[in-house]
């Protein structure tokens, strides 16, 4: 699972802040649906999820799209033009963060509380985490021998999804934030180096970093009698 950054804020910002004032609450049309990390001054936020639902609750959404609140927990209001969010978390006072919208509405901006930073989120393509916009499953009985890549990377152990088609690879990595993934040399590299028998998968080699989130890589290998001979990289996570 992805780390919950959008979630961990939240957390943060409860236990930093007092009680929220009382706002008039207005839902603004403009922001409901699924938004999704695109850019982050700390990548560690890429491809994370919000939902506005119409009724002024929001869902958070990892990048592999399970959810990671019930929608009662946190909600939204549109006030002076900026999106605020405020958590209902049991045991924590209520408090808010705040996305600032850019002049044409296309995107909104959150400053990271702990660190001052900005990720920038854009509203995500289609009907965003739907079943068919999750991440592939993984590959359980899968015979490759992942321990030198593991190495290579410096994490215990690294997974890989089960084979994907380049469509697949594609969707999945602009869900990741990176929506130019074919303008990519190391995509037309790989797309290059294919043959016959040979398998595309997403390979995940993560730890845990800092603070007890994950750190690591998640990256598109190409597989060859069991070895990896090509990679394309699209997230470092911390």
């Amino acid at each position: 699972m992805m780390p919950k950054r959008i979630f961990a804020a939240i957390l943060i910002i409860a236990a930093v802040s007092c009680h929220a004032q009382e706002h008039v609450v207005d839902h603004g049309a403009w922001v409901s649906g699924f938004w999704h990390v695109t850019a982050d001054e700390t990548k560690s936020s890429l491809g994370e999820i919000i939902e506005f639902r119409p009724d002024g609750t929001v869902v958070l959404w990892d990048s592999s799209c399970n959810s990671q609140n019930v929608p009662e927990e946190i909600s939204y209001h549109i006030d002076h033009g900026g999106v605020y969010v405020t958590n209902h978390l049991p045991g924590k006072d209520h408090a808010s963060f705040s996305l600032h919208p850019s002049q044409d509405r296309g995107k909104l901006i959150l400053t990271w509380p702990d660190t001052g930073t900005n990720a920038t989120l854009t509203r995500m393509p289609g009907k965003g985490c739907t079943e068919e916009q999750r991440d592939p499953p993984l590959d359980r009985s899968s015979d490759l021998d992942l321990s030198f890549i593991a190495k290579q990377y410096n994490v215990p152990h690294c997974e890989v999804s089960v084979p994907l088609t380049r469509r697949e690879v594609l969707l999945t990595a602009e869900r990741y934030g990176d929506t130019h993934t074919e303008d990519r040399p190391e995509w037309k590299a790989m797309v290059k180096a294919i043959r016959t028998g040979d398998q595309l998968r997403q390979v995940i080699c993560l730890k845990t970093g800092q603070h007890g989130m994950a750190a690591g890589d998640i990256f598109y290998g190409l597989f060859r009698d069991g070895k990896m001979v090509a990679e394309m990289h699209t997230v470092i996570i911390n």
